[in-house]
Formats: structure tokens, C-alpha cells, sequence
């Protein structure tokens, strides 16, 4: 009796740490709670399993047992080995030690190779996503500057954000992907959150994050080109490196970093300017010269304005793309004001996450 004791005692807890890291998990409506609760009993359940395992083997060392008692160690150890070796390698580690190199020596970079650009303070960075598709988290704590970019492989849903010292690489997890976003623990804090809202399960905010940056995936020779000065994360196993494609899904949303998100199915930006509400958020979604990259400003001016912006087709008015209809005034796709009442005016521009799927967006926007 006490030799099944052990086997089961130590197969639960050994399953319990295996299974932690699982996706399917979030699907259950307590699903984040179970996760919480396996996260932060981790080590009493590495312990559980540890000493049932020894226990059967001390029992069998004094001849109490026949040796065959010591196939029931085999789950135990498989089990082990998927929650602490293959699961994390399946997911990608956490880079807290990041090395970077000027442009000018990222020679094993291609111009068509793709990269997450970020600016902070002036300084820009790039990530190779071949770098990234293994350590798909990276905190920088270089001199001043502290912040962290999350790429979400599956789905190339990238984030960035200034933190405080309070966060630090060995104190994250990623605990799972689900909908091709990561989920990410603090061990520290006890605090869990998605990289694409950057916010905790039921919105509450994160300790120790600040501003969220724009995190640009583009080719390199473009950032380059844009970007002369900018340092590049150092790939030490480049030459064997291979680019790894994301899926660019056309039934995508845009997500806006508003309060509370907005997202806009990605088919409904083309040409003219978007005009949405959610809540008391307010925003204009259009496209760089009507064609480029989408980008988003608040259309809050007061407390009680917000402009209502149309495709400007009057042949006089040139050099303002975009029209208020409220007060007729004539914009850029900068969000700047160049003619009309309100020039001068400078609309605050929002973060602008693309081609994020529909159920990403359906599962971790509430």
C-alpha cells in the first residue's frame, strides 16, 4: 500500500508541474486561477514528487520491495522532464543578459531579413525574429534604459514597454501560448500577463510597467535605412540561424492601445479614414498616405470634442489629406492640424499592434 501511495503521490505532483504550462488550462473559466495556484506551488510540488521517488527507491534499497517497483519512477521522471525541459524549450526562453552590436557589425543580417525595431529615449534597437523565435522575451537593462519586448512567434504579435527595476528576467515565466499570444508569470510578484494587451487577466495593470512603446516589425534594410545609428541584438549562433515565417491572417484585427482597447478588423482600414468609439474611447484609424502602415491617433481634443475625420477630395486643399467634419479643418496622417480653426492642433497618437488574430483578439480583449 504505501510503495502506490508514493507512485501516485509523486505521478500528481509531477503532473501537476507538467501540465502547468499547458494552453488548454486558460480555456476554463477558472483556468487562470489553476495555473496561479500551480505556479505558486511549484516548488512544494517538485519536492512532493521528489520524495515519493526517493521514498520508492529507498524502499527498494532495503530489500522492503522488488526491484520491478521501480518502473512506477518512469512516469515520474517523464513527466518531470516534459514540465521543466521540453515544455519551456517548446515555448522559448526568457533573454535577461541581451548583447548588442552597432549595425555596421550585424553583418550575417540581410537586407530582406525581418526584425522588430524599437525606439527608446532616442536610442533605437533591433530584434532578428530568428533570434526572437527563441527567446521570444527580452529585458533590456542596458545603463538608462530598462524595457521589455515580447514577440508572440506564432502569430508575430510583438510589444515593448519601459519597466522598473522591479522587473527582471529571472523572475518570468512563459507559462503558455494560447491563440498565439504568449502568457507570461512574475514569479516574484505572484502576477501573470498576455503580451498583446500587456495587462493582467481582467485588465488590472502590471507592477513595475510603464509606457508602452510602437514595436515595428520590418525588414532589416528599412530600419536601417530609417534607423542609421541603431544597435542590433546579437545573435552568437547566427550563421546556423534560420528566418521562420509568421502567419499574416487576413481575417486579422489592428489592435489600439486605448482605454478600454478598441480593435478593427484589419479588412475595414483600406483607403478612407475609420472613425470608432468603445466606451469613452475615441479614436481615427487610417493609413500612412492612404497606403502605408496603419496608424492611430485619440480623436479627444476637449472634453467634449471629437472630430469626425473624412477622406479629403477637394482639389484646393492638397496638403491636408484628411477633413474634420466638425470644424472643416484640414489634417495630415501625422495627426497634425495644417489649415482650417484647430490649426496647430496635434492629435495623440496611439499604439498600433498589427495583424492580430480574431480570436487572439476575441480571447484576451474583454
Amino acid at each position: 500500500m504505501v510503495p502506490l501511495l508514493l507512485i501516485f503521490g509523486a505521478i500528481s505532483a509531477a503532473a501537476a508541474l507538467a501540465f502547468s504550462r499547458e494552453p488548454i488550462l486558460l480555456a476554463l473559466s477558472e483556468g487562470t486561477a489553476i495555473i496561479r495556484f500551480l505556479h505558486r506551488a511549484q516548488s512544494l510540488l517538485l519536492l512532493t514528487s521528489l520524495a515519493g521517488g526517493l521514498g520508492l527507491v529507498g524502499l527498494v534499497v532495503a530489500g522492503r520491495r522488488k526491484a520491478w517497483w521501480l518502473l512506477g519512477l518512469i512516469p515520474i521522471v517523464g513527466l518531470l522532464g516534459w514540465g521543466f525541459v521540453l515544455a519551456p524549450a517548446r515555448l522559448g526562453k526568457v533573454d535577461d543578459q541581451p548583447k548588442f552590436v552597432r549595425s555596421s557589425q550585424a553583418d550575417w543580417l540581410e537586407g530582406s531579413a525581418w526584425v522588430l525595431g524599437v525606439v527608446s529615449d532616442g536610442h533605437a534597437m533591433a530584434f532578428p525574429l530568428t533570434a526572437l523565435h527563441r527567446t521570444p522575451v527580452v529585458v533590456v537593462t542596458e545603463r538608462d534604459r530598462r524595457l521589455i519586448v515580447i514577440f508572440s512567434p506564432s502569430s508575430g504579435v510583438a510589444s515593448a514597454c519601459v519597466v522598473d527595476r522591479l522587473i527582471r528576467g529571472r523572475d518570468l515565466r512563459i507559462v503558455a501560448e494560447l491563440h498565439g499570444v504568449l502568457f507570461l508569470f512574475h514569479a516574484r510578484l505572484g502576477e501573470f500577463f498576455d503580451g498583446l494587451t500587456l495587462r493582467q487577466p481582467g485588465g488590472g495593470a502590471i507592477t513595475g510597467f510603464g509606457q508602452r512603446l510602437p514595436a515595428s516589425l520590418t525588414r532589416w534594410g528599412t530600419w536601417k535605412q530609417q534607423h542609421p545609428g541603431t544597435f542590433v541584438l546579437l545573435q552568437p549562433d547566427a550563421a546556423f540561424a534560420r528566418e521562420r515565417s509568421f502567419p499574416s491572417d487576413q481575417d486579422s484585427v489592428v489592435y489600439l492601445e486605448t482605454d478600454p482597447p478598441i480593435v478593427v478588423p484589419t479588412r475595414d482600414i483600406q483607403t478612407e479614414p475609420v472613425n470608432v468609439f468603445r466606451g469613452t474611447s475615441a479614436a481615427l484609424v487610417c493609413r500612412e498616405g492612404g497606403f502605408g502602415r496603419v496608424v492611430a491617433f485619440d480623436r479627444r481634443i476637449d472634453q467634449d470634442l471629437f472630430p469626425r475625420f473624412v477622406f479629403n477630395r477637394e482639389r484646393g486643399r492638397r496638403n491636408a489629406p484628411l477633413l474634420d467634419e466638425d470644424t472643416g479643418s484640414g489634417w495630415t496622417f501625422t495627426g497634425e492640424c495644417v489649415e482650417g480653426p484647430m490649426k496647430g492642433t496635434r492629435l495623440r497618437p496611439l499604439i498600433v499592434v498589427e495583424n492580430v488574430p480574431r480570436d487572439a483578439a476575441s480571447f484576451w480583449i474583454r
